[in-house]
């Protein structure tokens, strides 16, 4: 009896040395990551000038919001679409050497105005196609605050990709498909499939 319990201690002494061992090891490599996050943060700082909040995550090893102002950035909560226009291509210009996307992948969407202030944002798009679930750029000035708020949520795609199914066909399965779902008029549905077709990655889990 006295060794079975023995064993059952030294059982749970082990496995508790293992569970420790790994929790240190993945404290010590989250710790790395956020420290060189914060070098590429503060690179980013010191390049641009910007002023305010940058976080990123270790997940995607990547700086994706900016909070705050760029000293050459100029726009005022009474500047018009035009001012904000500008504004924004400066601000994807600073920003695009820390993301995935390249200029010519992103186009610019309409510009509108809530409670918040100017919002738009930059779709990325490879041979006419959106991203499924992300590939975009959104930039707001937040008139309260008098500062951007700006979240890079692009992802890394070739400049060409190859596209399994004809465009024609991807509309005729989307047509089918809404038709069997809710059997809309179907020339009110066809300007909808065609604006709301997506680039999905097949590799990509679920």
């Amino acid at each position: 009896m006295k060794t079975r319990v023995l064993v059952a201690l030294l059982l749970l002494a082990i496995c508790t040395a293992i569970y420790a061992s790994e929790e240190s090891t993945d404290a010590a490599e989250r710790w790395r990551k956020t420290q060189e996050l914060n070098q590429m943060a503060n690179r980013f700082k010191a390049e641009t000038g910007f002023e305010g909040r940058v976080l990123h995550s270790t997940e995607t090893m990547r700086l994706h919001v900016y909070r705050g102002n760029f000293p050459s950035v100029s726009f005022t909560a009474d500047g018009d679409t035009t001012a904000f226009r500008q504004a924004c291509e400066m601000i994807v210009e600073k920003i695009l050497p820390n993301s995935p996307a390249n200029r010519k992948q992103l186009s610019m969407s309409r510009i509108s105005k809530s409670g918040r202030g100017y919002t738009t944002d930059y779709s990325q798009q490879v041979n006419g196609y959106r991203v499924e679930g992300a590939g975009y750029i959104m930039i707001t000035f937040e008139e309260g605050r008098k500062y951007f708020s700006i979240g890079d949520n692009t992802v890394e795609l070739p400049d060409d990709v190859q596209v399994n199914i004809a465009r024609e066909r991807a509309i005729s399965i989307a047509i089918d498909y809404f038709k069997d779902q809710i059997n809309p008029p179907e020339h009110k549905l066809v300007p909808y499939v065609i604006d709301d077709l997506r680039f999905h990655n097949p590799n990509k889990k679920n």
